[in-house]
């Protein structure tokens, strides 16, 4: 399946960004997980509840 440029939302704004050297990145070392499905939400719920979510610091 072919997408046409107009369904890429982004593409154009970010292509506009990086040439006028306006898009910039930044590393993240720390923990990163995204929660975009239930499934995902599920999985962070159970390292929150168990008290092993590496993203707080537990007293």
């Amino acid at each position: 399946m072919q997408f046409s440029d107009e369904r890429v939302l982004e593409q154009k704004r970010l292509q506009g960004l990086a040439t006028e050297g306006q898009l910039m990145a930044y590393r993240h070392e720390a923990f990163f997980f995204a929660m975009d499905t239930y499934r995902e939400y599920k999985h962070l719920k159970e390292l929150w509840d168990n008290r092993d979510a590496p993203w707080n610091v537990w007293e």
